[in-house]
């Protein structure tokens, strides 16, 4: 939403009656995302580390074609 939209839909006085609720739920989905954002953090790395590994293999297989 732009904050046009934001502004349009909801007033002051809700704003500042639900503040609470507001609070929450942007801490709560914050942290939320900043978990799943580990998680892929963690699983990216460990397909590096794979991928590197499938590279040296690769490599590995060349030179022993060309007998090196």
């Amino acid at each position: 939403m732009t904050e046009k939209e934001v502004r349009n839909k909801y007033s002051l006085a809700q704003v500042r009656a639900a503040m609470e609720d507001i609070n929450f739920i942007y801490h709560d989905k914050k942290q939320f995302m900043s978990d799943e954002l580990a998680t892929l953090e963690t699983q990216v790395n460990f397909l590096r580390k794979r991928l590197k590994s499938h590279q040296k293999e690769y490599d590995l297989l060349m030179a022993i074609a060309a007998d090196k």
